[in-house]
């Protein structure tokens, strides 16, 4: 890939924004699934995954400020406030559940937010 590709000029053409957050996601739906991570700013984590992550942000940040989310992803935001929002990686749809799991475990501690009765994949 030529480092013009990555120009800001050109990068737009293949970059559009998301009218609901106004975040920058890739023209393509297929690019927009993948891997994130909600990162408090106490270092506590809450991984998960989704088909389109842009809409998957909208309802974590929605149920967070109605007060309906897990309980230990809530108490930390009324705690800490509201959390970073970061893509881990983008995958095809049926790897997610598979890179979910191993960021999982990479980031497995105290830290982790995430139920640990979740089911491994095999």
């Amino acid at each position: 890939m030529d480092s013009d590709f990555l120009s800001k000029k050109n990068a737009n053409h293949y970059v559009k924004t998301c009218i609901r957050c106004r975040n920058k996601t890739w023209a393509s739906d297929t690019d927009n699934q993948g891997v994130y991570m909600l990162l408090f700013s106490d270092f506590s984590i809450y991984v998960g995954s989704g088909i389109n992550l842009c809409a998957r942000k909208n309802v974590h940040f929605c149920r967070m400020r109605k007060g309906e989310h897990t309980k230990k992803v809530q108490d930390k935001y009324n705690k800490l406030g509201e959390p970073r929002f970061i893509f881990l990686t983008y995958c095809h749809v049926d790897e997610l559940l598979k890179q979910e799991q191993e960021y999982m475990e990479m980031y497995k501690s105290e830290f982790l937010l995430n139920s640990r009765n979740a089911v491994p994949i095999p």
